[in-house]
């Protein structure tokens, strides 16, 4: 709501702003009046399209009547345990009033209700078939509800919910105890921690216990492991002593990556299986166990330091395999005081884990090992975001728990910067190996890592990223690994562009760099990158040509206009527009070529439509062709802008490439929304004679139809029109079509309708014209 009221005229949005919110109002006591009346779920069916509308337009609502409409959507959901879809329907319209306003809503929701609504709808049989889809919708919808509802359990509901499933938990050998577990992961709300909620540590230690029980059920170990990661994230006041477990928390971390030691298979010989009703109930709640781990290691940073008076374990010394000690251990590898033993176990988990990640070591354990580096990059960056956010002020809800929205004022301590910097060193030596991998999914983890740490530590990972592109760029007998190392370069620019880095690694000065020389050596070796990356430009090599098209997005997407001055990029830009500009149309000429053309009746002649119609690797899903044609002719200052539409133009009025015309139609389109005035000047007048040319031709011909020349002039003038329309397209548009009905009435020819049709259709869905 709040973005399009900043597109509406003044009035409208301000009146939108004021009557909303009444509208809502009226909406919530209208149903809630309906249900106090009645108590007939099937009445306040007729609510739900009106909630959903206002739920998805998220607007600015009172507390109270955001409070009102909560209170009375759970009540009707309770209420209507015997209509599986109405409770479908309510479930999820209340799941979404609970996540967007979560910070606004100020309610209690006991946890017994729910509790026994979903043992007697999901457990129960029923007497009449509903139909699986409609049982699934409700499962998903409720158990999405208990999810947002944790928040809102009044204090002392951890305790009452541990109370409630801990004897079930106690036989491990019955499908009874998988069943508590599920139960127990799904009910458990850790929210309480925010206020100081006490009797954690006696619960961690018996949990604890609990998931060393069975060590051969995945379903038990992913869900003891996801109620540990949920715990540390919300601990922030730091009631838990988390040191005791360390050791064996890690220890059971290691199981999450299935990978083979030795020549041990990766998963263990036996394991003890999980009940049908189990999975059933919770197959949706199953969460891969490397995702949990690195959650789990984030959120317990900075909880473990180390006294003055306690060592490490000898064993984590790196000196023994060849490498310096870290930052923070002495060279027996002890742990100095103020270190933390938890960054000290990650490193030893590292140490293990490294040799997994070179490109010749893959197996069915990659995908592990990519979701575990995104899940320390992803939760290693909410941790600082949420750390360094200013304390806000938190209204208490009544349940234990806070519903501020800003960053929680924290008794835990924050990760220093040296234990940044430390964790970007350990994730990078996992990304240095992975970059290379022939794993896609590995490799795309290593990039994404570069970008991540870059803004946390550009000092260690830009040199490294640097480096690695031009040996890529200069390596012959590797050619392969340039297309990841210009992946990697391109999600870097903006950290390049913004900090920089030391032309001399030697002489740069530990910590984050923001000098103007470094500034200036990261725009040189950005504009040295695009030079560099023209020649990779080629028709036979999509995968590369795509990448080059990717950065290039990217770099015009981070500076302003392409021209020289103070803060701009030192880039020769007329040189690298014409280069660029060059290869580009010499692509559209080589994929014209007929042994390039998917459609093998294009060499034989007959291939009008289907060549036309057909679309090359330019177009395809993950390319950045278009958004680096929309920007280039954006950027381009009006000189160089002018140049480059002439260039266009005088490419697109003397070549019919058949097979690449909607890519061609595209960059006519760019170039048009860039320059309206220009666009209509150079590239649609030009068009539009040369159908009316083409189509007296024909008519002289007696053809009866346009020929494929004309079809295609045609689809160009309708797409470089559409940003020339903004200005003069329209009325040139008209004059046209009204020349070519007066043509079509004289010469009594009607080969010209569909073409009228069509241009008049295209300039009516851009610019709202009304037909006469």
């Amino acid at each position: 709501m709040r973005l399009w009221r900043e597109w509406l005229p003044e009035d409208v949005a301000r009146q939108a702003t004021e009557e909303e919110p009444k509208r809502f109002a009226a909406i919530v006591a209208g149903c809630s009046r309906e249900w106090q009346q009645h108590h007939d779920p099937a009445l306040t069916l007729k609510w739900l399209s009106l909630f959903n509308s206002y739920l998805q337009a998220k607007g600015d609502y009172r507390s109270e009547d955001l409070n009102t409409a909560a209170n009375t959507i759970l009540d009707i959901l309770l209420q209507c345990e015997h209509n599986s879809a109405a409770q479908a329907r309510w479930a999820s319209a209340a799941a979404q009033l609970l996540r967007t306003w979560r910070h606004q809503i100020n309610i209690i929701v006991p946890w017994r209700p729910l509790y026994d609504l979903l043992h007697a709808s999901l457990r129960s049989s029923k007497a009449s078939y509903e139909g699986v889809l409609i049982l699934e919708t409700k499962q998903s919808s409720l158990f999405s509800l208990v999810h947002r509802c944790r928040r809102f359990f009044p204090a002392g509901s951890a305790e009452e919910v541990w109370q409630e499933l801990r004897p079930a938990l106690q036989n491990l050998h019955t499908p009874t105890a998988q069943q508590a577990l599920g139960w127990l992961s799904l009910f458990l709300p850790t929210h309480g921690l925010f206020q100081g909620e006490q009797g954690w540590n006696d619960r961690i230690a018996d949990w604890m216990l609990l998931w060393e029980s069975d060590a051969h059920n995945k379903f038990w170990r992913g869900q003891w492991m996801l109620m540990f990661a949920q715990v540390a994230k919300h601990d922030t006041q730091g009631l838990i002593n988390w040191r005791p477990y360390m050791p064996r928390l890690l220890n059971q971390l290691q199981w999450a990556f299935q990978v083979p030691v030795g020549t041990a298979s990766a998963t263990p010989p036996f394991s003890s299986a999980n009940s049908p009703v189990t999975m059933a109930l919770f197959h949706g709640e199953v969460h891969t166990l490397a995702t949990t781990a690195g959650k789990i290691i984030v959120y317990t940073l900075a909880t473990t330091l180390s006294s003055p008076h306690s060592s490490g374990n000898p064993r984590l010394a790196r000196s023994g395999s060849g490498k310096a000690p870290l930052q923070g251990q002495d060279p027996q590898g002890e742990d100095a005081p103020g270190v933390d033993v938890v960054l000290s176990q990650l490193e030893q988990l590292v140490d293990l884990l490294e040799q997994y990640f070179h490109p010749s070591n893959n197996g069915r354990w990659n995908k592990y090992l990519a979701k575990f580096v995104n899940s320390l990059c992803k939760h290693l960056n909410k941790r600082l975001a949420k750390e360094a956010a200013p304390p806000q002020g938190h209204v208490s809800n009544g349940t234990g728990a806070s519903s501020g929205n800003g960053a929680v004022s924290s008794g835990r301590q924050h990760v220093s910067t040296q234990t940044q910097r430390r964790v970007a060193q350990v994730i990078l030596r996992m990304a240095d190996k992975a970059q290379y991998s022939k794993d896609n999914t590995l490799a795309v983890a290593a990039c994404s890592a570069f970008s991540q740490m870059a803004f946390i530590a550009p000092d260690l990972v830009l040199p490294l990223v640097q480096t690695r592109f031009q040996v890529a760029l200069e390596s012959v007998s590797a050619t392969h690994q340039l297309v990841s190392a210009i992946h990697t370069f391109a999600i870097c620019v903006r950290p390049l562009l913004l900090t920089g880095f030391a032309a001399n690694p030697d002489s740069a000065e530990s910590g984050p760099v923001d000098s103007a020389e470094h500034k200036e050596a990261g725009a040189q070796a950005v504009a040295g990158a695009m030079l560099a990356t023209l020649p990779g430009i080629d028709a036979n090599d999509p995968r590369k040509t795509l990448a080059c098209f990717r950065f290039y997005s990217v770099v015009l997407s981070s500076v302003g206009t392409l021209q020289s001055g103070p803060g701009s990029l030192p880039l020769y830009t007329e040189e690298w527009v014409e280069e660029l500009l060059s290869r580009v149309f010499g692509i559209l000429g080589n994929l014209e070529a007929p042994q390039t053309r998917s459609d093998h009746a294009a060499v034989q002649g007959n291939a009008s439509s289907a060549a036309s119609d057909s679309a090359s690797f330019l177009l395809e899903g993950n390319s950045m062709f278009r958004p680096m044609m929309e920007l280039l002719f954006a950027r381009l200052p009006k000189d160089l802008q002018l140049h480059a539409i002439k260039q266009l133009a005088r490419f697109v009025t003397t070549t019919t490439l058949a097979s690449v015309t909607n890519e061609t139609a595209l960059i006519c389109n760019a170039a048009a929304w860039a320059a309206p005035e220009t666009g209509v000047e150079l590239l649609l007048k030009p068009l539009l004679c040369k159908i009316e040319e083409e189509v007296k031709h024909d008519g002289t011909a007696g053809s009866g139809r346009m020929s494929k020349v004309g079809r295609l002039l045609l689809r160009r003038v309708c797409s470089s029109s559409a940003g020339a329309a903004q200005v003069h397209g329209v009325r040139t548009s008209m004059v046209t079509i009204a020349t070519f009905q007066t043509y079509i009435k004289e010469n009594s020819s009607t080969i010209l309708c569909p073409a009228c049709s069509e241009l008049f259709t295209h300039f009516k869905s851009r610019r709202g014209v009304t037909k006469n």
